[in-house]
């Protein structure tokens, strides 16, 4: 077993001779007797990677392999079953016996040997693994699949704080790297990175190239990402003749940037913003009309977090935004909605 308990965990993952299977145990509908689920069976081969994911969204259970679904199983909307007991008594605790144990998942332990640490399997490794509060659609398993087996290539990218968002937005498209080996994490973002951000997040539309109103926007790598921009309302220039790509942005002009793609563009239903005065600097926010606004919605959706500056957390709505940091936002912005 390589999720849960197979013997008791509702949702489980099983390699059992040459077959992976996801077996689910349920309360009933009517809150009665507990059922197990069919197992769902794949195939697999000795010595290969698979990507697996098994999801349970109230009412159905499902795997996906490699990207597709591989299995699926309907009508358990009574909930995970709670089967574990205390058999024993707790030397601490002597009335715990018969007392339901709070359910947890352990990835990589099929049991437990009497001193309570995980037996792994035998000749089996995971490579990577991760719990999601949220139920992932066939879309986001194909996502998942696609960042899993594509290999950054950047030698300036280490284990850190934004290195799966760097891995996502490459693997996705969203992001390339400032050369064919590296990404420049500390490198301070342009307008024009940002609004091929955008484009790349749209899915790169076509557009019409000979409305061009900007003199300072040749053909060039960007030039169907500001033209779309411009065509579709998502920005303006920084006038009528101009649209500055090598201006850098600030954090909060990145807020900016998305609230109107989101707001404007896209006519999404705005979740209202957080309260930011618990940040020392917000009265520092730009006075723009919108500012504050997109930037306290990029707070509370969790696209934009404070940062560390001293004993305090600040918001930094006037710091350039560097390319690492805009990787995290746009992926939180991408997972997000």
């Amino acid at each position: 077993c390589i999720l849960g308990g197979w013997g008791s965990a509702p949702v489980s993952l099983k390699i059992d001779d040459g077959t992976l299977y996801l077996r689910s145990r349920f309360v009933s509908t009517d809150g009665g007797v507990e059922a197990d689920s069919e197992l769902l069976p794949y195939a697999i081969e000795k010595n290969t990677w698979y990507h697996v994911i098994a999801t349970y969204d109230g009412n159905n259970i499902k795997m996906y392999v490699n990207g597709s679904l591989a299995g699926e199983d309907t009508g358990y909307g009574g909930g995970l079953a709670n089967i574990s007991y205390v058999t024993e008594a707790d030397e601490n605790d002597p009335d715990a016996v018969g007392e339901k144990i709070t359910r947890s998942f352990a990835v990589g332990a099929g049991r437990y040997d009497g001193e309570g640490d995980p037996y792994m399997m035998n000749n089996c490794t995971i490579n990577k693994a991760a719990l999601y509060s949220g139920c992932m659609t066939a879309e986001d398993a194909v996502t998942a699949y696609k960042i899993a087996t594509t290999a950054v290539p950047f030698a300036d990218i280490t284990d850190t704080w934004y290195t799966d968002s760097v891995e996502y937005a490459y693997a996705t498209g969203l992001m390339n790297g400032s050369s064919a080996s590296t990404f420049s994490p500390s490198v301070q973002t342009s307008r024009a990175m940002i609004v091929q951000m955008l484009y790349n997040l749209e899915g790169r539309p076509a557009v019409n190239k000979a409305d061009n109103p900007f003199s300072d926007v040749g053909d060039t790598w960007y030039t169907d990402a500001v033209l779309w921009a411009y065509q579709s309302g998502v920005t303006t220039g920084t006038s009528a003749t101009a649209f500055s790509p090598d201006a850098l942005v600030t954090r909060e002009q990145v807020a900016v940037f998305l609230y109107r793609y989101q707001k404007d563009y896209k006519k999404a239903e705005m979740d209202e913003g957080a309260d930011l005065s618990v940040f020392p600097d917000a009265d520092s926010i730009s006075p723009y009309a919108g500012f504050a606004d997109a930037i306290a919605w990029a707070n509370e959706v969790g696209i934009i977090g404070g940062k560390k500056n001293g004993e305090s957390v600040t918001l930094a709505p006037l710091d350039k935004a560097m390319r690492s940091e805009v990787a995290k936002m746009f992926v939180s912005f991408d997972k997000k909605f």
